[in-house]
C-alpha cells in the first residue's frame, strides 16, 4: 500500500500535457505542504505569553513621579556676621576649609583701638603707682597723724610733767636759800624762767596729745583714706575701660561659631569695608546633607512631606551608579525669592523642596547638581495611561 508522499511524488514525476499558457501543471495540482504540529504549539504558547505579559504590564503597579533638579546642601548651616562694622584687615578662611569652633576667620582693622590701648596702659600704670603712694601715706598717717615733731611732743607729756615738778621743787629750794643770801638774784631769775619754759613745753605737749587723740588726727586719717580710695577708684575705672577696650578688640575678630566647613565668603580682599549685619561667611556644620530641589508649578501641590525621592548626581553622566533615596522634608509654601534661588534663569518661578538624605547614602559633595524623581504614589499602569491628565490634578 502506497503512502500519500509516494503518490505525490509519482504525480510530480508524471509529465503532464502542455497547457495553452505554456505551463505543464496547474496550480491546484501542485503539492500542498503542512507545517509540523510542534510549530503550531510554539505559536500558541508565544501568543499566550504575550497576552500574560501585556496583562501583567497593564495591571502592574507603576510609580507616578515628578522630575526635578536641585543641588546638594548642608543639613545645617550658619551665616557668620561681624559684631561691628569696619575695614577688613585679614582674611584667614577660604571656601572649602574645615574650621573648628572659635577659630579665627577674619580680623577687622584695630589701629584706632590699639592706639587707645597704649595710652590707656600708660594711664593705668600711673594710676596704680598713685594708689600705691596713697596706700603708703595712709599707713604713715595712721601711725603718725600729726607729723614727727608734734607726735614726739604728744608722747613726751609724762616726761614734761616730771621735768616741771623737778623745776618747781628746785625753784622753791632756791627761793628758800635766797632769803639767807646764799642764792643770787640772777640765778633765781634764771630758774624761774626755766620753770616757765618747762610749763610752756608741757602745755604744748598736752595740746599735741589732745590733737593726737582728738578730731584733728581723725580728720588727717580720714583725708588719707579718702585719697587712697580715690586712687583705687581711678585704678578701677581705668581697669574697666581696659576690659571694655579688650571686648571691643575681641569684637573685631570674626570667629567660627561651630566646627564645620566654609561654604562661601562674601569678603574678597583685605581693606574691604563691611557694614554691621553683612554676612561674611557661610558655614556648613553637622554630619548630614540635604537636597534642595526645584519643582515646577503643575504638580507642586501634590508633593507632601514624607514622599520618597530617588536621585543621582550629575557627576555620573553614564548613570552607572545606583540611585540614592531620600524623603521629602519640607515644601515651600511660596516661591523662594532669595538671591540664592533666583540667580539662575532655570529656577525662577519654581518651588523649593527640601529633601533629607538617608544616613546610608555616601558622602555627597556640597553644591553638586542632582537629577531627582519625587514619587507621588503608586498606580496601575493602565490607570496612568487612561487618566494621565486627571492624575496631574490635585
Amino acid at each position: 500500500m502506497s503512502n500519500p508522499i509516494s503518490r505525490r511524488l509519482r504525480a510530480i514525476t508524471q509529465v503532464p500535457e502542455m497547457l495553452p499558457n505554456g505551463f505543464r501543471t496547474r496550480s491546484e495540482q501542485l503539492p500542498y505542504a503542512k507545517p509540523p504540529r510542534w510549530m503550531t504549539w510554539i505559536w500558541i504558547a508565544a501568543a499566550a505569553l504575550t497576552a500574560v505579559v501585556l496583562c501583567a504590564t497593564l495591571m502592574g503597579p507603576m510609580d507616578e513621579s515628578v522630575l526635578a533638579t536641585g543641588v546638594v546642601r548642608p543639613a545645617d548651616y550658619a551665616l557668620v556676621f561681624p559684631q561691628v562694622g569696619g575695614a577688613v584687615a585679614e582674611v584667614s578662611a577660604t571656601p572649602g576649609m574645615h574650621v573648628t569652633a572659635g577659630q579665627v576667620l577674619a580680623r577687622l582693622d584695630t589701629l584706632d583701638l590699639d592706639q587707645e590701648r597704649t595710652i590707656l596702659d600708660a594711664e593705668l600704670s600711673q594710676a596704680q603707682a598713685d594708689e600705691a603712694i596713697a596706700g603708703a601715706q595712709l599707713t604713715a598717717t595712721r601711725e603718725a597723724p600729726l607729723g614727727p615733731d608734734l607726735l614726739f611732743q604728744a608722747r613726751s607729756v609724762p616726761h614734761q610733767e616730771q621735768v616741771l615738778v623737778l623745776r618747781r621743787d628746785l625753784l622753791k629750794r632756791m627761793e628758800g636759800l635766797g632769803d639767807s643770801n646764799n642764792i643770787s638774784v640772777l640765778e633765781l631769775t634764771r630758774e624761774r624762767l626755766n620753770v616757765q619754759a618747762a610749763n610752756l613745753d608741757l602745755e604744748r605737749s598736752r595740746q599735741a596729745a589732745a590733737l593726737l587723740g582728738g578730731g584733728y588726727a581723725q580728720a588727717q586719717v580720714a583725708a588719707a583714706e579718702a585719697r587712697q580710695r580715690a586712687a583705687a577708684a581711678h585704678v578701677v575705672a581705668l581697669t574697666a575701660r581696659r576690659e571694655l577696650l579688650e571686648r571691643e578688640l575681641a569684637q573685631r575678630v570674626v570667629r567660627a561659631p561651630a566646627d564645620g566647613l566654609v561654604v562661601s565668603r562674601a569678603v574678597r580682599y583685605p581693606g574691604e569695608k563691611v557694614d554691621l549685619g553683612t554676612a561674611l561667611f557661610k558655614l556648613a556644620y553637622g554630619s548630614g546633607t540635604q537636597l534642595r530641589l526645584y519643582a515646577s508649578e503643575d504638580r507642586v501641590n501634590r508633593i507632601k512631606p514624607g514622599m520618597t525621592v530617588r536621585f543621582r548626581t550629575r557627576s555620573d553622566p553614564d548613570r552607572l551608579t545606583p540611585m540614592s533615596f531620600g524623603k521629602v522634608e519640607e515644601v515651600a509654601l511660596d516661591r523662594d525669592l532669595t538671591k540664592e534661588d533666583t540667580d539662575r534663569p532655570d529656577r525662577r518661578g519654581s518651588y523649593a523642596v527640601d529633601v533629607a538624605v538617608g544616613a546610608d547614602v555616601a558622602t555627597l559633595p556640597l553644591g553638586a547638581e542632582v537629577d531627582a524623581e519625587i514619587v507621588l504614589g503608586v498606580r496601575p499602569f493602565w490607570h496612568l495611561l487612561l487618566f494621565k491628565k486627571e492624575a496631574a490634578k490635585p
